[in-house]
């Protein structure tokens, strides 16, 4: 199981999306408070970059039609989005952010 180091968890402002490419997908890493999230930087509704929307606990709503998911499980909670987003597993060792690509959570799950 490959895990990828990203950057410092030092280097994540609390609830400011950041974008990073890994493996040619474009993924949301985002940190709020002790917890660091990482999904599909895109919004199933139609394909706007989340990382440009807002970050309210545990949800970040699209910027262009203010569609809520679910940091942890990349559900879609608002219209009008209906299907979920990837969200992939995290962990923070050392002070080191690094996912897992290629084991997702899924869609919602």
């Amino acid at each position: 199981m490959p895990w990828i180091s990203l950057m410092a968890l030092s280097e994540l402002v609390d609830n400011t999306p950041r974008t990073v490419r890994v493996f040619g997908k474009k993924i949301l890493v985002l940190r709020q408070g002790d917890r660091v999230y990482a999904l599909e930087d895109r919004c199933s509704h139609e394909n706007n970059p989340l990382a440009d929307g807002y970050a309210s606990p545990g949800k970040i709503a699209c910027p262009r039609h203010g569609a809520l998911f679910d940091l942890a499980s990349g559900a879609a909670l608002t219209p009008p989005a209906y299907e979920a987003v990837s969200v992939y597993p995290v962990t923070v060792e050392n002070g080191v952010v690094r996912i897992n690509v290629t084991e997702e959570a899924g869609y919602g799950s």
